[in-house]
């Protein structure tokens, strides 16, 4: 994921209304170009990856909202926010036909703006995550079928090592689901909580007894070595083992 908020293309033959919130975007940390017309944001969407685009309707080759329909089928799922000085029944009618993220009227207050903004890009990021996983699950399921083949040709290899080349696609594929969980933003410590548990996690076991006994051995000898350092150093890793879920009961 670029540092970019989102790239959006804004729409709109009013010049200073496509200035303006291209200009106020930018400094929300949002990546904006602009165009006058709808042919000309026709010719940005079928180059460039867009995360949102904002049209106005009465704009030279929109009146129909041709640009949103044609819209639809270059770019599938973009959200696109429509706004508009000019609302009418049909137009509002035809914008949930074609399932738009938002209907505005101008004047359109920028805070109100900015929120929907967000919202709809960060939904749309989700779905091309959600897309990308089933990719790979998809890609996952045909490997394995190969894998089942193998077994069923009683081919030179083993059951065994088949059974090995599943394990070892069945983790590589999991870590590559979680992977693009935490480029979407996905917080890391739950998705290393998965992976410990995809794999058994000997390692951290290892690293839990070995807490648990150097807090024991600090308890029993606290009488004999009076150190702060030493007391402030148990407290310490008693609250990792703590954060770990596995709560000691402290003895004074």
């Amino acid at each position: 994921m670029s540092n970019s908020e989102g790239r959006i293309l804004i729409a709109d033959d009013d010049d200073t209304f496509l200035q303006t919130t291209a200009d106020l975007l930018r400094r929300e940390g949002f990546t904006c170009d602009g165009v006058r017309d709808a042919p000309a944001a026709a010719t940005l969407l079928t180059e460039n990856e867009y995360d949102l685009l904002i049209a106005d309707i009465r704009m030279p080759g929109n009146e129909g909202l041709e640009l949103i329909r044609q819209q639809a089928q270059v770019a599938e799922g973009l959200p696109v926010i429509l706004v508009t000085g000019y609302p009418t029944v049909a137009t509002a009618v035809d914008s949930i036909h074609l399932a738009v993220t938002d209907y505005l009227t101008k004047p359109v207050e920028f805070a109100h703006l900015l929120a929907k903004v967000r919202e709809a890009i960060s939904s749309y990021r989700a779905l091309q995550v959600a897309r990308r996983i089933g990719q790979r699950l998809e890609a996952w399921r045909s490997e394995t079928a190969l894998l089942e083949k193998s077994l069923r040709a009683k081919s030179a290899v083993t059951a065994q090592e088949t059974l090995e080349a599943l394990a070892r696609l069945a983790y590589g594929r999991a870590v590559e689901t979680l992977s693009e969980a935490r480029r979407a933003g996905v917080p890391i410590t739950p998705i290393r909580d998965i992976e410990c548990a995809i794999v058994g996690c000997v390692r951290l076991n290892v690293c839990m007894h070995a807490l648990k006994d150097t807090v024991a051995v600090l308890r029993r000898t606290k009488d004999a070595f009076k150190s702060k350092d030493l007391a402030a150093l148990r407290e310490r890793l008693e609250q990792v083992l703590c954060n770990l879920d596995e709560p000691e009961q402290t003895q004074d």
